[in-house]
């Protein structure tokens, strides 16, 4: 996602912009040149481009939870989101593995995890502990246990999808 100010500054730069398109699972490219618009207007969450009639550009209306600076991270947004009645968005690997409130377990910096419905995933970073695992909150049965590599955490975050999903773990049990 991309915050407002974010988008105007790359709009002044003239920079590529990454949409999500939903309804065809695909990622699109928003190009605005400065001849294209002649203003952008904000409403709550959303964005609206008037367009130049003169360069045939009539205008968009965007969601700014659409918007992507860069296509690797449209691409993870559309790869590790999934919706049943309620949506499951997977923390991108550098907040899992940075200093980050929202995941520290219980106040320790070294340790960091992610709850949805009845399963856990844990990125330890822990000096004598390193381990990215998958558990069923509240036992510490681990369904995985691997070493800490953003390979491992994108292949975790895949089972965590298909968790969530009801799917079942392939036979190997392996990332």
């Amino acid at each position: 996602m991309i915050s407002k100010e974010q988008l105007q500054q790359l709009i002044k730069q003239g920079a590529t912009i990454y949409k999500l398109n939903h309804l065809e699972n695909k990622i699109e490219t928003v190009l605005l040149d400065k001849k294209d618009y002649i203003g952008i207007g904000f409403s709550n969450e959303d964005v609206y481009v008037r367009g130049n009639p003169e360069s045939k550009f009539y205008g968009a209306w965007y969601k700014l939870e659409d918007l992507f600076e860069t296509e690797e991270d449209a691409r993870w947004e559309i790869k590790m989101t999934t919706t049943r009645t309620e949506t499951l968005k997977m923390p991108k690997w550098e907040e899992m593995t940075t200093e980050n409130n929202e995941y520290n377990y219980y106040g320790s910096s070294d340790t960091h995890y992610f709850s949805f419905d009845n399963y856990r995933l844990i990125v330890s970073l822990e000096e004598d502990c390193e381990y990215i695992g998958i558990d069923v909150c509240g036992n510490t049965e681990l369904h995985h246990w691997e070493d800490v590599t953003k390979e491992n955490y994108i292949e975790a975050c895949k089972l965590c999808l298909k968790l969530f999903k009801g799917e079942k773990e392939n036979e190997k049990n392996t990332f």
